[in-house]
């Protein structure tokens, strides 16, 4: 069995004798559980935000420093921001640590692979920040009215291989036609998504691996190897 749960928010109910950081009601991110907390053989936890109860770590009192705005995965939510809001936190924290470190900025052409909530969030983003340019490249045409209201510049929508630069939207096809794009990020995790991000990046930009593809279906090692392709730490 696995216990699930990424996005979570959680109430401190409970505090140790060394905690600093936190007091009995605050709402936390990313409280979650490790394996062996999980009471069935072979139990694994990914994360565990879906339990009743979970675990928070005051890592600054671990450092012997006073709580502080550094980036961590358990920070406290500030009070005007609602639980059911606050689990958005955690994937925009992501996302705009993927952006920054896909050092990508205003003047610059960004094409996003995929159309899940990342890929959402990392338009929001990057709208807000000034980029001039931002396509999404995703595979079905349903999402073409999202990304609209997201104010990306265009979305195309193509199924696996070469794309067919006469359905590609024009704002996306002058980029194309320009040599590429300036920076790709990979929010799917899957090789075609990797192929995607390859076609349409120029010879001298950089494709940042945001998302992760499962051991049954791996990246290719060629691609991975291409002097363009980096994945940069995210910070949580």
């Amino acid at each position: 069995p696995i216990l699930l749960g990424h996005e979570s928010v959680g109430r401190v109910i409970r505090v140790g004798r060394q905690v600093r950081s936190f007091q009995v009601g605050d709402r936390v991110l990313r409280s979650n559980l490790r394996d062996e907390h999980v009471p069935y053989p072979g139990g694994r936890s990914r994360w565990g935000g879906f339990a009743e109860r979970a675990i928070v770590t005051d890592a600054w009192a671990e450092q012997d420093q006073p709580y502080n705005a550094t980036p961590h995965p358990q920070q406290i939510v500030p009070t005007e921001i609602p639980p059911d809001e606050a689990v958005a936190l955690i994937t925009l924290k992501e996302t705009i640590s993927c952006l920054g470190r896909s050092d990508v900025g205003p003047g610059q052409s960004l094409a996003i692979v995929g159309s899940g909530p990342v890929a959402q969030a990392l338009v929001h983003v990057a709208k807000l920040s000034g980029i001039a340019s931002v396509v999404v490249f995703g595979r079905r045409a349903r999402w073409a009215a999202t990304f609209a209201q997201l104010e990306a510049d265009a979305y195309v929508a193509a199924k696996e291989g070469p794309l067919e630069m006469a359905k590609v939207p024009p704002a996306a096809r002058a980029i194309l036609e320009a040599g590429g794009f300036d920076r790709v990020i990979e929010a799917v995790g899957s090789p075609a998504a990797l192929a995607r991000c390859l076609e349409v990046v120029r010879l001298e930009g950089r494709v940042n691996v945001y998302g992760v593809a499962p051991a049954s279906a791996p990246y290719p090692e060629v691609a991975m190897a291409d002097a363009r392709v980096f994945r940069s730490r995210v910070v949580e």
